[in-house]
């Protein structure tokens, strides 16, 4: 399914839709079908360019995101360039904030990488919160525990 279409379908049923960005295929595999399994619509991105488009597309209820991508980017720069591109455009911050009162939805996220958390410096953004840092390898169980403690924290 597309990722329009994945979006359009979360707002009829109200799934969580949960963005997985991560290089390796074997990651996104697994983070995928625990995801799916859990409930949820899933959205996936192999690489920092289309991250960034997925990021800025439209109403993701929570990214799973690697810290290093394509071998020299950190999750940090990513979140960086989103966050000036949504503030830089309006119209674009206009569509991903149904209440203009309250400033802008932020979208949830948890890193994940072979780092300890004390070594992850989440940048401060109006467009994202972080919720934790899951240190690979994470074995299915946990994980299993970890996503589902999240999307409970979240309202799913």
């Amino acid at each position: 399914m597309s990722v329009l279409g994945i979006l359009e379908n979360h707002k009829i049923q109200k799934r969580p839709v949960v963005l997985i960005i991560d290089d390796d295929v074997d990651a996104v595999i697994s983070l995928e079908r625990t995801v799916q399994n859990l409930g949820c619509d899933t959205v996936t991105a192999l690489d920092a360019a289309d991250a960034q488009k997925k990021l800025m597309a439209g109403k993701i209820d929570l990214v799973i995101l690697d810290w290093h991508l394509d071998s020299n980017i950190e999750a940090g720069e990513i979140l960086e360039k989103v966050t000036r591109t949504l503030k830089k455009f309006s119209r674009v911050n206009n569509r991903l904030n149904e209440d203009q009162q309250q400033g802008p939805k932020k979208t949830f996220l948890v890193t994940h990488s072979s780092l300890k958390e004390s070594e992850i410096v989440v940048p401060e953004s109006d467009y994202f919160k972080s919720l934790g840092h899951w240190q690979k390898p994470v074995d299915r169980n946990d994980l299993v525990k970890k996503t589902s403690d999240v999307l409970k924290s979240i309202g799913f």
